[in-house]
């Protein structure tokens, strides 16, 4: 009884945690398909660049957001 207890006490702060990432991945899913759009075109335009030139629009678009 002793150990359940300690089990139970110890994953109640779990559920705290799981109830936060579930939050966290709501909102990601919600946007899954917009970022699989855009890395998709982003490699689309991209690939045939050198990897130079990519990292430089990487850094120059992340700037814009």
């Amino acid at each position: 009884m002793e150990r359940g207890d300690k089990l139970i006490t110890g994953l109640s702060g779990e559920k705290a945690r799981w109830e936060t990432t579930l939050i966290s991945l709501d909102a990601e899913f919600d946007t899954l398909i917009g970022d699989s759009i855009l890395a998709s075109a982003f490699m689309s335009y991209c690939g045939p660049f050198p990897s130079e030139f990519r990292d430089e629009l990487i850094s120059f678009w992340m700037l814009k957001v």
